[in-house]
């Protein structure tokens, strides 16, 4: 190997691992070149070829490795670590940003494409396809998506400017912010975003730190690329202006999709009858004070309290004997028909009712289900020959489960 090679090879590795800043780096190369340059002039005026005084005088130096760490001990300093500090989370502020804004953008334009593809997916499957809840998919499906992105990007951005900050090699700050960012990816996953989990969507939250893993073990996995200030501007524009556009576009198309609901006879003793048959269904032995069915949708992860209370407005509480609050599992998908599944065979939760002359009250505890939004809630009782009823005109409780990876985990755990 010509001289020239081997000194360029030799000063190239010792750049790639010296910890200082652009500045101090190419100071102390150009202050190695001109010592290996002097040093193996004396030496080849003493009669050794050049390419062995080069070669003589590198191997005096030692390894460029080792050389750039005494270089970079050399220059640092006390306060070093505080700067590294400062450093690793302006980094992760400033390239978070941005993997957001272009993972949403990403995002956005894929949604144009899948738009576009609406009429033909239509005329292959049917409007079926279209009419269906894709909200629990897409509401964890995004922010895991994004999420990913994000760890990734922040991950392959530390550890170069870290090390320049703490005045280390690349190699002794790589494993204290894999595992510091690991432990931070980990409480984001699963503790910092709200959603409607499916399994999959989840289990994906949850790879967080995996892909901040990545990013610090394997940065040229994706080719490094440096956006222009312009384009990211038309990114944020696209995404603050063009993604509500479609959406309220979609929104509009989706509204306009109908359906159909077929009219069947319906008898309400034999679609309850896992619950037990209605003792008169024009007139109930009990009339509810409050409404059967809640105003509005909740959302979160519960737990939820259900209470009844009433009158006995046709005979009273000693007609019936073990008085009950009972809470079942509604419809899995929208409410319309039966508000009870069809797969139930015995109440989620029951609880006793309290009575006070003809008054009755009681309620209970329900931890929702993170796959159902409707629960049927009855009030029964034993009548004289052992035979559980229902006493009261039964309601509906619509709760639409929403939380953290964490708590889902835990929801369909229970």
């Amino acid at each position: 190997m010509p001289d020239l090679d081997l000194r360029e090879l030799y000063l190239q590795r010792l750049g790639d691992s010296l910890a200082v800043s652009d500045h101090e780096r190419e100071a102390a190369i150009e202050e190695i070149d001109s010592h290996l340059q002097l040093a193996a002039d004396e030496m080849v005026a003493r009669g050794t070829p050049r390419d062995a005084a080069v070669r003589q005088v590198l191997e005096r130096l030692g390894t460029p490795e080792r050389l750039a760490r005494d270089i970079t001990s050399a220059h640092r300093r006390p306060l070093d670590l505080v700067t590294a500090v400062g450093v690793a989370m302006r980094v992760s502020v400033a390239s978070g940003f941005k993997a957001i804004v272009l993972a949403w953008v990403g995002i956005a334009l894929l949604a144009i494409l899948l738009g576009l593809a609406v009429a033909g997916i239509r005329n292959l499957v049917g409007s079926q396809f279209l009419q269906a809840d894709w909200s629990p998919v897409l509401d964890g499906l995004v922010p895991a998506a994004v999420g990913a992105v994000v760890a990734y990007a922040v991950g392959r951005s530390l550890v170069a400017p870290i090390a320049i900050a703490a005045r280390r090699s690349r190699s002794e700050v790589r494993w204290p912010v894999l595992v510091v960012g690991v432990v931070v990816a980990a409480a984001i996953g699963l503790t910092g975003v709200e959603a409607r989990w499916s399994l999959g969507t989840a289990i994906a939250m949850a790879s967080l730190p995996a892909w901040f893993a990545l990013g610090i073990l394997r940065p040229d996995l994706v080719p490094a690329r440096r956006l222009p200030g312009r384009w990211f501007a038309v990114a944020i524009v696209v995404l603050v202006v063009a993604l509500p556009a479609l959406l309220l576009a979609a929104g509009g198309r989706l509204e306009s999709v109908g359906s159909s609901v077929v009219s069947e006879a319906f008898d309400p003793n034999v679609a309850y009858a896992v619950v037990g048959r209605f003792v008169d269904l024009e007139h109930p032995p009990i009339q509810l004070a409050d409404a059967t069915t809640s105003a509005d949708a909740w959302i979160g992860p519960g737990p939820i309290t259900v209470s009844r209370s009433g009158t006995f407005v046709n005979g009273s509480a000693s007609d019936w004997t073990d008085l009950r609050l009972e809470v079942w599992q509604g419809p899995a998908d929208e409410l319309d028909g039966e508000a009870l599944d069809p797969a139930a065979t015995a109440p989620l939760v029951t609880a006793p009712m309290a009575t006070d002359g003809r008054r009755v009250s009681g309620e209970v505890e329900l931890w929702p289900s993170s796959d159902s939004s409707f629960y049927y809630v009855a009030v029964t009782g034993l009548a004289a020959a052992g035979e559980r009823v229902q006493l009261a005109w039964p309601g509906v409780e619509h709760w639409q489960w929403r939380g953290t990876t964490l708590q889902f985990f835990g929801a369909i755990g229970r």
